[in-house]
């Protein structure tokens, strides 16, 4: 009796196999010629034509691989790009983190007060009459 190895039978299955990987790989590498020979002419046509010059490539556009609503050129994207996709209430600009910032506010006022070379207003009291109509104060209300 002739001994069995791993991945082989007694009636040769994996020979056969071994045959098809064989011919699906000639199958492929001629499918590859034939479409590099069609290719060949395909580009000895357009240059021949003047639409393809071998020594200046075209540039492909970098939008292309963007999906299309999200292009540049989409008009039904581009309301979508006006919403901000931080959390609510995120503070983003430094003018603003300036403004919310007390301590930076405290210190940045004790260093005016100490250079500011104008006299301080805090000792005039603020007058209590009107502001200028003396009838502005006594309409009534319908």
């Amino acid at each position: 009796k002739p001994l069995l190895t791993s991945g082989t039978s007694s009636n040769g299955s994996a020979s056969k196999e071994d045959e098809q990987k064989m011919q699906k790989s000639k199958n492929m590498e001629h499918r590859l010629r034939q479409r590099a020979k069609k290719r060949e002419a395909y580009l000895a046509k357009l240059t021949l034509d003047g639409k393809y010059n071998p020594q200046k490539p075209i540039k492909v556009d970098p939008e292309r691989w963007v999906p299309r609503n999200q292009r540049s050129s989409s008009r039904r994207g581009r309301g979508k790009q006006q919403y901000s996709t931080s959390a609510q209430g995120v503070v983003s600009t430094e003018k603003d983190v300036a403004k919310l910032d007390a301590a930076a506010r405290a210190a940045a006022k004790k260093q005016q007060n100490t250079t500011s070379s104008t006299p301080s207003t805090a000792h005039i009291s603020v007058s209590g009459g009107t502001s200028g109509n003396p009838r502005r104060g006594n309409k009534k209300r319908r």
